[in-house]
């Protein structure tokens, strides 16, 4: 991903949604957030998207891939 071609909203697209989950909040202290993204960036990307949109110096990236959910399947 070429960091000199992506505009804002590329940015915003890739970044879906803050996770605010009780963990989050009142576990992990002043100053660290928790975001969803997408599946296929790095935690580079996930730096430079993060620094660009909000305008902060990120120090640290943790990321954690989720397994997959379980889908059912009734027999008809």
């Amino acid at each position: 991903m070429e960091n000199n071609t992506l505009n804002l909203g590329d940015l915003l697209g890739l970044v879906k949604y803050p996770s605010l989950t009780e963990k989050s909040i009142n576990l992990y202290g002043n100053r660290q957030y928790t975001f969803i993204v997408d599946r296929s960036l790095t935690k580079y990307q996930i730096k430079f998207i993060i620094e660009q949109i909000f305008k902060v110096t990120i120090t640290n990236v943790n990321t954690c891939l989720l397994p997959a959910k379980k889908k059912t399947r009734r027999k008809i």
